[in-house]
């Protein structure tokens, strides 16, 4: 299970384009502020979350 509200680990990635792009962030703070306005929507993100990383872990072994 993930839990949104513990405190977060730093991560680091690089990405590369193949053109130019924006890059938008979502401060942390500003999404847990959204999940908690939107209950059906909060639960439908943590689903999807929650399955991308059960792939990720899969992809990992």
């Amino acid at each position: 299970m993930i839990h949104l509200y513990a405190k977060p680990g730093k991560a680091n990635a690089d990405v590369r384009a193949l053109s130019y792009c924006d890059l938008h962030t979502i401060h942390r703070e500003d999404l847990l502020e959204v999940l908690d306005m939107y209950p059906e929507f909060s639960d439908y993100f943590l689903s999807n979350l929650e399955l991308t990383f059960n792939l990720r872990d899969e992809n990992a072994k």
